[in-house]
């Protein structure tokens, strides 16, 4: 694979070209690495990633932010070169050779570096080192403003999910943010977290209803422990709320619903699916393989247990946020000491 195949164009901006002038980044279909049928549905997800960064962290866009893109494959590269859509400095990482040498090769403008890294995945990269044995990667201990890993943890069994956010835990400036996708099961902890947010106390009801139920089959202390931890959150506990009358109170449902989004967050929620799990005695394995014969294909993981493995790697919870049509679920976290500022 070289730059001298006329099936490839390199591409990079120069100073003096006008816009729509630049060369365009031709890539290979081979080096598409996606799931999307056409190339037209590829480059609109990758757009709606750029959009949704912008989005999510309250930027115009990515004009004055550096990005590391782990796991990059050439999606988020082709729209940024081809489209000129701002961006302050971009990092692209990946395991795939061909991807690496191929971008270093044709991508000519500055702001772009691209760098391989030979981590074992059982999918893609079965002879590569254990990724336990990853300190840092090879940038040279820079620090970015976003780090971004899309369609990466879906691939990723849970001791090397737990290792990658601590090997990228160096490698945020203070301030910055990391986002990543991933496959989770539909369980009451989400089904809670996207009622409260769209306000949907009928199924808030519904679902307290069912978690005091489910607590009344706990041993007494470990029930206790639930209760006092749901307490101390929101002041209220769970029998209440799974008993609370909201017709026709229209403003006392609105201000319960405020309460309890303001105190019931994401990373409440989880933890307390997590304690539970904990203490219900004969606790559900939280990872499993949605295509048995084709390991990694589709790790998916229980929120509750997703959340957990962010634990001791660095890292604090800020979202857990739905899925939308270029993306699973999907985490947003900050290094530790803000949150602890």
């Amino acid at each position: 694979m070289n730059s001298d195949d006329p099936g490839y164009t390199q591409a990079g901006v120069q100073g003096n070209e006008k816009p729509g002038n630049w060369p365009r980044l031709r890539i290979p279909r081979l080096l598409w690495r996606t799931g999307w049928s056409s190339e037209d549905e590829w480059l609109e997800s990758a757009r709606q990633l750029y959009q949704l960064m912008c989005r999510q962290f309250d930027l115009p866009d990515l004009g004055g932010m550096s990005v590391l893109d782990m796991g990059c494959g050439t999606k988020l590269s082709k729209i940024l070169i081809d489209e000129q859509r701002p961006v302050g400095r971009y990092a692209g990482v990946d395991v795939n050779r061909d991807v690496i040498d191929f971008l270093q090769q044709n991508v000519r403008d500055k702001r772009f570096s691209y760098h391989h890294i030979d981590v074992r995945n059982d999918l893609y990269n079965p002879t590569g080192t254990p990724l336990t044995d990853y300190s840092r990667l090879p940038l040279n201990d820079e620090q970015f403003d976003i780090i971004c890993l899309f369609s990466v943890f879906t691939h990723l069994a849970p001791r090397d999910y737990h290792q990658m956010l601590r090997v990228l835990r160096p490698h945020i400036k203070p301030g910055g943010r990391l986002i990543y996708s991933l496959f989770l099961r539909g369980d009451f902890s989400l089904l809670l977290i996207e009622a409260l947010k769209s306000r949907d106390m009928q199924t808030v009801r519904w679902v307290f209803s069912h978690l005091h139920e489910a607590l009344q089959k706990l041993p007494p202390q470990s029930r206790k422990r639930i209760e006092q931890r749901f307490i101390s959150l929101t002041g209220r506990d769970v029998r209440s709320i799974a008993e609370m009358d909201i017709n026709g109170h229209g403003e006392v449902s609105a201000a319960m619903s405020r309460d309890l989004l303001d105190n019931l967050n994401e990373k409440n929620i989880l933890a307390l699916a997590a304690l539970y799990n904990k203490l219900s005695g004969a606790p559900v394995n939280g990872y499993f393989e949605r295509v048995p014969d084709e390991p990694l294909q589709r790790s998916t993981y229980y929120g509750w247990y997703a959340f957990e493995l962010i634990n001791g790697t660095g890292w604090e919870v800020m979202s857990l946020n739905p899925p939308e049509e270029a993306i699973q679920h999907y985490f947003i976290c900050c290094p530790d000491e803000e949150h602890n500022a």
